[in-house]
Order: C-alpha cells, then sequence, then structure tokens
C-alpha cells in the first residue's frame, strides 16, 4: 500500500477539503507464499519460541525476536532488545500488535519469554473488551483478565449454546471442524468423529475451548483438541 502521512484535511467550519484514499502499489507475494507463511507463524505460536503467546482454542500466530544492543563497536552480552510481532486471530486476522522491550531483565530477555506473554495478556483484553473480535468464540464465552494467568488455560465465566458449523468434508479430502464448546464430552466426541476428527480429551465436563478453532479446514482425520471443566 501507499504510505499515507495525511489522512484528512478539515476546515475549521467542520468541512472536510482533502480526505486520503488507499492505493494499491504492488503485491509483496503471491497468496500461495502468504498462505505459506500463515502456517509458519502459527506454528511458532503452537509449538515454536512463541508459546507464550498461545491462548487455548483460539488461532494465534507471530514471530519472536531476541536482539543483542550494540554499544561501543560492539554487541552487548547483558542488553538486549526482545520482540514478538502477532495477529489475531489468524484465519481471519483483525488486530496486529507489535510489543518491543528495551533492554528486558536477563531471563526474561527472550523475545517468546517476555514480549510473547506481554502480547498474550493483551490479546485476552481486547477480546473481552469488543464483542465483535469474537469470531470463534459464543458470544458470551468471555476470559475476563484477572483470572487469566500466563500458562494457564483460560476460565471462561459463562458457557452459552454453541452456533453451528458447517462440517461438511471439502472435495480435497479435508474436512471442517465444528464448533463443540459448551458441549458435554459425549456430545463432543460424537460431532467430531462425525466430521472425521480425532478428539484428544483434557479435564471432565464441558468443553472451554477446543483447538483448532470452528471454521477451519483441516485434513480429514486429524487430532482436535478439547479441554474440558
Amino acid at each position: 500500500m501507499k504510505p499515507i502521512i495525511v489522512d484528512r484535511i478539515v476546515h475549521p467550519d467542520g468541512q472536510t477539503i482533502y480526505e486520503s484514499t488507499p492505493q494499491v502499489v504492488r503485491k509483496t507475494a503471491s497468496k500461495l507464499v502468504m498462505d505459506e507463511l500463515m502456517a509458519m507463524f502459527q506454528r511458532v505460536v503452537e509449538s515454536g519460541t512463541g508459546t507464550s503467546a498461545r491462548i487455548e482454542g483460539w488461532n494465534v500466530a507471530g514471530k519472536t525476536g531476541t536482539a543483542q544492543k550494540y554499544i561501543d563497536g560492539a554487541y552487548s552480552k547483558t542488553k538486549f532488545i526482545s520482540s514478538f510481532v502477532g495477529f489475531f486471530p489468524a484465519d481471519n486476522p483483525r488486530i496486529l500488535c507489535v510489543v518491543v522491550l528495551d533492554e528486558p531483565e536477563l531471563g526474561y530477555h527472550w523475545g517468546g519469554v517476555g514480549a510473547a506473554r506481554v502480547f498474550r495478556e493483551i490479546m485476552v483484553r481486547i477480546v473481552n473488551a469488543d464483542d465483535a473480535i469474537l469470531v470463534h468464540k459464543p458470544p458470551e464465552q468471555r476470559i475476563h483478565p484477572d483470572i487469566f494467568q500466563a500458562n494457564q488455560t483460560p476460565r471462561p465465566i459463562r458457557l452459552m449454546a454453541n452456533a453451528v458449523v458447517d462440517n461438511r468434508e471439502l472435495a480435497d479430502g479435508r474436512v471442517q471442524v465444528p464448533n463443540v464448546r459448551g458441549k458435554s464430552l459425549r456430545d463432543a466426541v460424537v460431532v467430531l468423529r462425525k466430521a472425521r476428527l480425532k478428539p484428544k480429551i483434557q479435564g471432565s465436563g464441558r468443553v472451554i475451548w477446543q483447538s483448532p478453532a470452528p471454521g477451519r479446514v483441516v485434513k480429514a482425520n486429524s487430532i482436535c483438541s478439547i479441554g474440558l471443566k
């Protein structure tokens, strides 16, 4: 996109004199390349250096960064800049967030330890403040920031009936993940097996999170993890 410096110019009487419009200059890469990068960034959060940014049952993608500061002609071994850039939800990006920590305490100077954790807490607060972001959860299945701590499974305050997801099998042997949040273990297993997915169960009670999230397209016979409480 062509960079925009002035968004609009408004006359003191309130009349808009000028308003910029988005202008596409070129495409930086093909959709195939971007899809491959998207999958890589999701793996960073799911099983790579950015697991501290992961929220069970939600699709988060991102990249960690750890850089030594250049001081007096040499790279410092004690002063760092750590970062995490992520977007959310990964399969339908709505928010991009960059967290940069300048000279964090040693031990927390890795991007995946400090910055990724801050990103995660920011995302939790945002999804609780704006219902429009809750594209993969029932509107009242909320995570309260006061009961959320790093490395803990979010505890929803209330559950409600799940929206129906069309779990038809696609032509290329892939399937769409159904929504089983709020269901009993028995009902969730039935729905997942019907959708040609293998359930991986944690806990007991009713389903409070699932991964992959509802609506994701995955290979048939893939594992779908569900957490119950």
